[in-house]
């Protein structure tokens, strides 16, 4: 037979991604943690939608996640610390 040759690529910069993230505004969000001032993101990904409420200093707030139309799931902060 024949030998494949070759060279494997370790380059992260390399890396591609077809995930669109971007920041869609600042709400308010209320999760069982609290109430908080928070950055909203949302992210896309082959038809599936993933919306982040984050604030600085905290852990995730809450995610919603919503695949080619269907609701998803939904994580949200009971508490830290």
């Amino acid at each position: 037979g024949q030998a494949a040759g070759g060279q494997a690529q370790n380059n992260p910069n390399d890396v591609k991604s077809d995930v669109q993230l971007k920041k869609v505004g600042t709400e308010t969000v209320t999760v069982p943690a609290g109430t908080f001032l928070a950055d909203k993101y949302e992210a896309t990904f082959e038809g599936s939608t993933a919306t982040y409420w984050v604030a600085a200093g905290k852990p995730l707030l809450k995610m919603q996640g919503n695949s080619a139309g269907e609701s998803g799931a939904v994580m949200e902060l009971n508490g830290w610390g």
